[in-house]
């Protein structure tokens, strides 16, 4: 476990790396954050438009252009395209998109793309963590057969780290964001997911906001259960809304 505490001494002290991939409204947010906590964090995104705007100091998710260039003028933020960063980096957060195909089920090709990469890539002792939304068993069913495919390390919880975090991001919520919302983690190890909640402690404005799940498939259902509770919901008053417009009443 000496990798372990390694990491957790490097999170505590701020000197880990970080490597964000995906810079959308869940990534960039996610990696600013990072960066105003005083970490070291790369920005991975394979779109060119996007790295170059953050170069020339433009926030195109929250516009908080200040915080942008702020961190990149300090060197705590690096928005980049190269995709070996990864093998340098202490911690990968992945957030990369999981749209909807054909058939409604969600496109992991993204994912399992960069889980390969990392695969090739990683340097044992690194807590790797999925954000993106998909089906329970991703993270263990897709995520950890494709790092060790690499051949660089392993176990997880040995010799690197996995975990699944969901993100819980409210895009344009003026009460709630990436900061001070709740934020579940699970990892396949109770290794794997105290690192995680330590590591995202270290950016939220209170440690209290992180609640461990007893395993990554247990994170990854739970976003599977918030998904559908606010679709429900959603769907209801869409349902009673028609009712209303029948009889001339406002909603």
């Amino acid at each position: 476990m000496e990798s372990a505490v390694k990491l957790a001494q490097s999170l505590q002290q701020r000197e880990a790396i970080i490597t964000v991939v995906g810079l959308g409204y869940v990534g960039l947010p996610l990696a600013l954050g990072f960066a105003q906590q005083g970490f070291k964090v790369m920005g991975l995104d394979d779109d060119a438009p996007k790295i170059d705007r953050l170069l020339a100091g433009t926030d195109y998710i929250n516009g908080q252009d200040a915080i942008v260039q702020a961190t990149v003028a300090s060197g705590n933020f690096v928005p980049t395209r190269d995709f070996e960063c990864m093998g340098q980096s202490n911690v990968i957060v992945i957030c990369v998109p999981t749209p909807l195909n054909k058939n409604r089920e969600p496109n992991i090709s993204y994912v399992d793309g960069v889980a390969q990469r990392i695969g090739q890539l990683i340097q044992p002792g690194t807590l790797v963590v999925l954000e993106s939304t998909t089906y329970p068993g991703t993270t263990e069913e897709v995520v950890l057969p494709r790092v060790l495919e690499g051949g660089r390390v392993k176990e997880a919880g040995k010799d690197f780290y996995l975990a699944f975090s969901p993100e819980r991001v409210d895009p344009g919520n003026p009460s709630y964001h990436t900061y001070n919302t709740t934020k579940i983690v699970g990892g396949t190890t109770q290794t794997c997911t105290d690192l995680t909640a330590q590591l995202y402690q270290t950016m939220l404005e209170r440690a209290d906001l992180v609640k461990k799940a007893s395993s990554s498939r247990a994170a990854e259902m739970e976003k599977l259960f918030e998904n559908i509770f606010r679709s429900v919901n959603i769907a209801l008053v869409n349902e009673l809304a028609l009712l209303c417009n029948e009889m001339n009443l406002n909603v």
